[in-house]
């Protein structure tokens, strides 16, 4: 469930700022994981 929300965010917001976005979603999705 958390992968397909990252994945329908991060598709959503690539047209507005890829790297920044991405990263902090990435990092989202990773400490979530960690815990």
């Amino acid at each position: 469930m958390l992968l397909s929300l990252y994945k329908r965010f991060g598709s959503l917001n690539i047209s507005y700022e890829p790297k920044r976005i991405n990263n902090f979603l990435f990092y989202f999705y990773n400490s979530i994981h960690s815990l």
